[in-house]
């Protein structure tokens, strides 16, 4: 760690932002991390100069990420339950092909339900089954939980995995029913357990670039523009039905495993409350 120079570090930021278009808070905490780690272990902060001022070159470049994400930045629309009752109906008139109708549908009932960013349930390129999703990630602890396990999350920094629960809602539109029938579905043509859990049409891994493509053309079929809407609306639409359906701030806070006050950090939440409060979104 003691032997991190300034150069490493801005090859280290360009890489984040060009390569895994991450975003500079997301940078923030990585470079937190690594001062962190370097303090610990060598008793040196690499972020700082021999006078302990911070890196002109390094926060040049950081502020000039920042900048362009300010000039960028576009409000999206949320996908809320409403939006994807219609979407539901849709898919289900055949809109492109039956496999990738099923692979689309699956992934939006959990995306929504689950609070998933799109990285979280897509691939941006190539599949990697160590940090995307794939068929033994999803475990079925009982005739009506289903545990989804993200090996990979934007704010799992050492990639400790996260545990999404999802339920039986007991509606026409239920994470753990669509689940169960595209695990059986996927396991019935061979799926193994390293193998991704959503897939296209040509059984390979849902990127992200398909996904919201599709998803657009969905939109856009039901007299919706689609231009105001992202992958992140699924995640987006949750938090806004939830609070429209009255559920405590604390709740939306721990489904959504949004970082915020501390006092979300001394609430118990049980799988009862978790399970009430995703059969509440369906209202």
């Amino acid at each position: 760690m003691s032997n991190i120079s300034e150069d490493i570090l801005i090859c280290f930021v360009s890489y984040c932002q060009s390569v895994l278009d991450l975003k500079y808070s997301t940078i923030k905490l990585y470079l937190a991390g690594i001062r962190h780690f370097s303090i610990a272990n060598c008793s040196v902060n690499p972020l700082v100069d021999n006078v302990g001022k911070p890196l002109l070159r390094l926060q040049n470049i950081l502020n000039g990420i920042k900048k362009t994400e300010n000039k960028s930045v576009r409000q999206k629309l949320p996908i809320t339950y409403s939006v994807l009752q219609q979407i539901y109906q849709h898919l289900q008139k055949s809109i492109f092909d039956p496999h990738l109708d099923f692979t689309m549908l699956t992934a939006s009932v959990i995306g929504f339900f689950g609070f998933l960013r799109c990285s979280e349930f897509t691939c941006k390129q190539s599949f990697d089954s160590a940090l995307n999703l794939t068929m033994d990630d999803v475990v079925f602890v009982s005739d009506c939980q289903v545990n989804l396990c993200l090996k990979a999350s934007k704010t799992d920094i050492f990639r400790h995995g996260v545990i999404i629960k999802l339920f039986k809602t007991n509606n026409n539109i239920c994470p753990y029913v669509q689940l169960s029938k595209y695990v059986t579905s996927r396991k019935m043509n061979g799926a193994t357990d390293n193998d991704p859990l959503l897939v296209d049409s040509s059984n390979l891994a849902l990127r992200r670039s398909l996904f919201i493509d599709k998803l657009k053309t969905i939109l856009s079929h039901l007299g919706l523009n689609a231009d105001k809407y992202s992958g992140h609306s699924f995640r987006i639409g949750a938090a806004t039905t939830c609070s429209s359906n009255g559920i405590q701030d604390h709740m939306i806070q721990t489904l959504g495993r949004w970082k915020s006050d501390c006092y979300s950090r001394y609430i118990r939440t049980s799988e009862v409350d978790i399970r009430q409060a995703l059969s509440k979104m369906c209202k």
